[in-house]
């Protein structure tokens, strides 16, 4: 009997390339950076290596050009205008 090989996880190189790397991130992910960079005095570091932080303008710049994220009271509202218009 064989036994399978594990995948190996991300090197803490790749992990960090990815943290940093805005783009490529869900919009919420975005979010909680920019909410954490706020508390944090206007930089947020999510790997924690003591390198460099993201800078609460640059999380903006890539949220700008991401589509509106609908707050829960938006949200609701645009549930009951769709049931409307499905009656």
């Amino acid at each position: 009997m064989r036994i399978k090989e594990k995948k190996t996880h991300k090197s803490m190189v790749e992990v960090a390339k990815d943290c940093y790397d805005l783009a490529r991130l869900h919009t919420k992910v975005l979010l909680n950076y920019l909410y954490c960079a706020y508390r944090c005095g206007g930089y947020y570091n999510p790997c924690d290596d003591n390198g460099r932080g993201i800078p609460i303008f640059e999380l903006k710049e890539e949220l700008s050009k991401r589509e509106h994220i609908p707050s829960k009271k938006e949200g609701k509202t645009l549930r009951r205008m769709a049931a409307k218009r499905k009656t």
